[in-house]
């Protein structure tokens, strides 16, 4: 499966800035989420972001869906 992880940082003056991570492969969207936290807070990401810092509103997750033609979707899945 293939899902679509939004992670949010408070930039300088409060600002919420979403961070969007696709994950491949996840079995469930416990592994997806585990995935994204490690590259949203890898050496690379948090010199990219700068003085972002975690905030407190809750993870978007959402999976990908691809139908027979190729369209791509999103599910919600789980709040």
């Amino acid at each position: 499966m293939t899902w679509l992880i939004g992670v949010p940082f408070r930039a300088r003056g409060s600002r919420l800035v979403w961070m969007y991570y696709v994950v491949d492969e996840a079995r469930d969207d416990v592994h997806a989420v585990r995935a994204a936290m490690e590259r949203a807070y890898s050496a690379q990401e948090k010199r990219a972001r700068g003085a972002m810092s975690a905030a407190t509103e809750p993870l978007k997750i959402q999976r990908l869906l691809q139908d027979a033609i190729g369209r791509v979707t999103l599910d919600a899945g789980q709040p």
